[in-house]
């Protein structure tokens, strides 16, 4: 028998929407990226666009000394870093030089966005990032239903995509998250999301909803190949299949004997084992 013990206190930035309107009203380029790189770091994470298989290559080290692996992360940061910048220029033009952050906070018109958009060809992520940098700054999650996106038909997903920048943004900020996450379902998948983002599945014990729990370790498993968040779900069906996922990743067969189902159970040794057969025929250039 073992006993798990979770820490409630992981480390926080100090970025909250103080913060951000401080990155936001650098008149030079150079100087908000340098000022969100030390306040978001985990924003940035979720901002930077690249496919999680190349994500995985990048972490490769003959990849790492690959010049061309080194220039395409440049272009992707810059590429990544131009579309923020240009977004918070949209709303930080509101405020005065030389004013005071929170009186620029107060200032913020989030109709801005639309304005933008009605003006400027773009994308319903781009909607849902103006949307969502704003209600950050005033903390205001009903500033997502103003979210309309390049067009009518766009409104849902820029809504759903500005909630997910604050999400993304809180990363950073717990205590903000939860005071804008006052909803107690909201709040949770706050909580499910920010376990992903911070690799933390801790965050998965604050949930109180005994399947939305579940689920969070659910997704924390496979996604970071974890297979001690798959042993702290209830036994079932979504237990099984966060083993098998992982067990794939990883191409272990031992952690097939965690699944319950012996169908599913043969299924996770079989695979694994074609799969490994495969690459050893690769590796020997058959």
């Amino acid at each position: 028998m073992f006993v798990l013990f979770f820490s409630f206190e992981p480390e926080t930035y100090a970025g909250d929407n103080v913060a951000l309107m401080q990155c936001m009203m650098f008149t030079e380029k150079n100087q908000q990226k340098e000022c969100l790189r030390k306040e978001f770091p985990f924003f940035l994470t979720t901002q930077d666009g690249l496919h999680p298989v190349f994500t995985e290559l990048m972490e490769d080290k003959k990849c790492l000394e690959d010049k061309r692996c080194e220039e395409v992360r440049n272009q992707n940061d810059r590429r990544m870093f131009d579309r923020i910048l240009g977004i918070t220029q949209i709303l930080s033009s509101q405020c005065l030089a030389g004013s005071d952050p929170s009186a620029c906070i107060n200032a913020i018109d989030a109709r801005r966005c639309n304005k933008w958009l009605s003006e400027e060809p773009t994308s319903e992520e781009d909607a849902g990032l103006c949307f969502g940098l704003a209600a950050f700054l005033k903390k205001d999650l009903s500033v997502c239903r103003l979210a309309m996106g390049p067009s009518l038909n766009d409104a849902f997903n820029a809504g759903f995509d500005c909630e997910m920048t604050l999400i993304d943004l809180s990363a950073d900020c717990l205590s903000c998250g939860e005071e804008i996450f006052k909803d107690d379902k909201k709040r949770e998948q706050f909580y499910t999301f920010v376990a992903l983002i911070r690799k933390d599945m801790s965050f998965c014990q604050k949930i109180q909803d005994t399947k939305t729990r579940n689920e969070c370790w659910g997704s924390y498993g496979p996604e970071h190949r974890d297979v001690n968040a798959c042993a702290l779900m209830d036994p079932g069906v979504s237990r099984d299949n966060c083993y098998l996922v992982v067990a794939q990743d990883l191409f272990k067969e031992e952690l097939c004997d965690n699944i319950n189902d012996m169908k599913q159970r043969d299924r996770c040794y079989t695979s694994i084992v074609a799969n490994k057969k495969v690459l050893n025929e690769h590796k020997n250039g058959k």
